[in-house]
């Protein structure tokens, strides 16, 4: 890649995958945490907070593979972590949820 990745360029670059089925991106969702850039491993750790962990497979695999595909063609490897949403994460995610969801869903 030509230009140098950053902190905030990874950040960035996360701050626009969106929701399958909430017109939300991830990180408005409070889904995307501790976004953390190591330039000397060329890799990205954060963690993937979900509302519940018994989210539907294809739901949360979605969720996973954008999270990749955003991040394969800078070549940087992800190490991403799943965790459940704390309870105050969770209203916020249904409030939006609610207001935004997808026509079809």
């Amino acid at each position: 890649m030509d230009q140098k990745l950053t902190q905030e360029s990874i950040v960035e670059i996360l701050s626009k995958l969106e929701h399958p089925e909430i017109n939300n991106t991830l990180v408005e969702l409070g889904m995307l945490h501790d976004i953390k850039w190591d330039a000397d491993k060329n890799e990205v750790s954060l963690i993937l907070a979900l509302p519940m962990m018994n989210i539907a497979e294809s739901v949360r695999n979605y969720l996973i593979n954008i999270i990749y595909l955003a991040l394969e063609p800078l070549g940087v490897t992800p190490k991403l972590y799943l965790a459940q949403m704390t309870e105050a994460e969770r209203e916020h995610f249904f409030s939006l949820s609610q207001k935004n969801w997808k026509e079809g869903f």
